[in-house]
């Protein structure tokens, strides 16, 4: 069994906070989201290494308010994350974090909020100052630099429509859901094409982190042509051939391109 090494500790303090008091699912939350904070970060500077055999585990949780302790199997990589972490929350810059970190310290965040009480963490447990602390005056918020913003065209299935405020709801086309707000005028549109797919053009911000769609703002509605994989082709060769007139063989100096940025 792999050791665990050295205590780390994430502290709840406020008026009626003790471990009988918390909701074991709010428990269980805030222990994930903790856990989840180093792990993605560590992660993200430590490409190597293996997330299954990386334990960020509750060792203890003692009363007084809520203390829960945490050993792990990478002691030096974790205290080096858990201080990353801490900067970060005492000095309200969250740019050197990855937005999954953010998200699960939002989460940490979300119950002082709810609980109105202060998060403190501690690299250890002994010392009577923590190294940051997140009340319910906190703001944490992933920065605008983890973003990229632009003018996109995307298609998807109408799957509902409607609300005082005009929202719809969108099926990519890679399987995932997107709620967008729209105008009554566009809302009445998309109302005549339920369960359609229909393309939709607007402004379009993604993670940068891993290019996935975090928000749509839909500006005109466009028809969904399906085309066939032969005529796709065709239309992308007309496009595009010139700058192949001279190659032989496509498939093979694209194949020779991948392995060479895979490399």
């Amino acid at each position: 069994m792999t050791e665990l090494k050295d205590i780390f500790e994430l502290r709840f303090a406020g008026d009626d906070i003790k471990p009988e008091n918390i909701r074991a699912k709010d428990l269980a939350e805030v222990i994930s989201a903790f856990e989840d904070s180093l792990l993605k970060l560590i992660l993200k500077d430590n490409r190597e290494l293996n997330e299954e055999k990386i334990i960020i585990g509750l060792v203890d949780v003692e009363n007084g308010s809520a203390k829960l302790k945490f050993k792990s199997t990478i002691p030096e990589i974790t205290l080096s994350a858990l201080l990353l972490i801490s900067t970060s929350i005492s000095k309200n810059d969250f740019s050197q974090l990855p937005s999954s970190s953010i998200r699960s310290l939002k989460t940490i965040s979300d119950f002082t909020k709810k609980r109105n009480c202060v998060a403190e963490f501690r690299a250890n447990p002994l010392e009577e100052k923590p190294l940051a602390s997140i009340n319910k005056e906190t703001s944490i918020e992933i920065p605008d630099t983890h973003y990229i913003i632009g003018e996109t065209s995307i298609y998807g299935r109408v799957e509902r429509v409607g609300g005082v405020k005009p929202k719809v709801m969108i099926r990519l086309t890679d399987n995932n859901l997107i709620s967008c707000d729209v105008s009554e005028e566009v809302a009445k549109k998309l109302g005549q094409n339920l369960y359609k797919m229909i393309g939709f053009v607007g402004k379009a911000k993604w993670l940068a982190e891993n290019y996935s769609l975090e928000n749509f703002e839909i500006e005109d509605v466009i028809e969904y042509e399906e085309t066939s994989l032969l005529q796709g082709l065709d239309e992308l060769s007309s496009l595009i051939g010139e700058y192949w007139s001279d190659v032989d063989n496509v498939v093979d100096v694209i194949s020779s391109m991948r392995r060479e940025k895979e490399l």
